[in-house]
């Protein structure tokens, strides 16, 4: 699953923009996603519950992959 992400984001330009933001690593308890907030881009406007644009951008790019599991 990690190598099918890498290559989903390595080849897919919307994501590739933001592979700085998208972290994947194994860990003893298995495989761990992070989507993380950038110092000059967060996920959420202040104050707000609602994802930015670019962030449900992500989710949906990746959300096939993480649904075969």
């Amino acid at each position: 699953m990690k190598k099918a992400l890498e290559a989903q984001i390595a080849s897919n330009p919307a994501l590739a923009a933001f592979r700085h933001q998208l972290l994947i690593n194994i860990t003893p308890e298995g495989l761990r996603i992070q989507v993380v907030d950038s110092a000059k881009r967060s996920m959420f406007p202040n104050g707000s519950t609602v994802l930015e644009p670019y962030a449900q951008t992500i989710f949906k790019a990746i959300a096939p992959t993480l649904n075969q599991l």
